[in-house]
């Protein structure tokens, strides 16, 4: 199977999942780990459903 090149993949031919542009992982460990101590599932769903 080739691989497309970039030139063949526009925005809207990416698909559903996409990266999320400000991923910042040593971020997202400390309020996940802040969440869970606060029992927060708003900022847990937020954090967990928003990257990819």
């Amino acid at each position: 199977m080739d691989s497309l090149s970039a030139t063949n993949m526009w925005w809207g031919t990416l698909g559903t999942v996409r990266a999320f542009p400000s991923f910042h992982p040593a971020r997202d460990v400390k309020e996940i780990q802040s969440a869970l101590e606060r029992k927060d599932s708003g900022t847990l769903v937020r954090i967990l459903s928003n990257r990819s």
